[in-house]
């Protein structure tokens, strides 16, 4: 018993040691993607008015350096913060985004749009985490708390959905910013 009792406790102080406290809430410094560790690059939150809506975490692999081309795999975790997001209002969000990083351009990826934001048909509630993953090879894939929702191939798709949070007219200017500000490490 002891031994159990000492082996969850060293999880748990693994666990918290390698996470980053952002609004409440620890975003991992690394994510297994890909047979390989992606260290967290960057960290912010989305607000609107003064309330948080979701930490954001930008993860990418060390071997891209930092690069977030088009063709570089890459990922971000939203980590819900608010209470008051539902699984509409989020839906509205994302429109919204994919408006802004495409500049009204969404006819070349609607497909992809519409399923994508099936993943937002169940409720959302307050903790939950989605992971969008980017890998070349096999597209984005939409995790909702590690559960895989959706693979979405397409270029064009991919550049829009992280230019929500990337691109030159983001969903929150100092959110974008706060992503590519590189982390000082521990």
């Amino acid at each position: 018993m002891l031994k159990l009792f000492m082996a969850m406790l060293l999880l748990v102080t693994v666990s918290i040691a390698n996470a980053r406290p952002i609004a409440g809430v620890d975003l991992p410094e690394e994510l297994p993607y890909a047979s390989s560790r992606w260290p967290l690059t960057g960290m912010g939150l989305r607000t609107k008015l003064i309330i948080k809506l979701y930490a954001a975490g930008l993860y990418v692999p060390k071997t891209e350096a930092m690069s977030l081309q088009p063709e570089h795999p890459k990922a971000i975790r939203l980590h819900i913060i608010s209470s008051m997001i539902t699984r509409d209002n989020l839906r509205e969000a994302i429109q919204e985004g994919f408006i802004k990083s495409t500049h009204n351009n969404l006819a070349p990826m609607q497909a992809q749009i519409k399923m994508f934001l099936g993943v937002f048909q169940e409720d959302v509630h307050q903790h939950d985490i989605f992971d969008l993953v980017y890998l070349p090879d096999q597209g984005v894939h939409v995790y909702k708390n590690q559960q895989l929702k959706v693979t979405l191939q397409g270029a064009a798709f991919q550049q829009a959905l992280f230019g929500i949070w990337l691109s030159d007219t983001p969903v929150q200017d100092s959110l974008k910013a706060d992503l590519l500000t590189p982390l000082a490490a521990i």
